[in-house]
């Protein structure tokens, strides 16, 4: 995905909430186009976008870009349970 591409989806997943957009740019710089499109993925298919990113990242995986990264991968149940709690669904 070249960095355009990836700019627009971090634009567009983020939903201007901040903490979305540093943790997407994080991934994309720190863990490279493969991982990034994944995660974009994963991130689709659970439905997360912008505070719900963050969420996911600051209260389930500690700020933990690797532990993040595989928790949307294998769209982690535990994950999910924090990410309900907190948006109080």
């Amino acid at each position: 995905m070249p960095y355009t591409d990836a700019k627009n989806t971090i634009v567009d997943m983020s939903l201007g909430i901040p903490g979305a957009i540093v943790v997407l740019s994080q991934v994309w710089k720190d863990a490279g186009e493969e991982t990034f499109s994944a995660v974009v993925a994963g991130l689709r298919a659970l439905n997360y976008k912008g505070s719900l990113i963050w969420l996911a990242y600051k209260d389930w995986a500690g700020q933990d870009l690797p532990r993040f990264i595989e928790g949307v991968r294998t769209r982690d149940e535990g994950m999910q349970e924090v990410v309900r709690e907190a948006e109080g669904r």
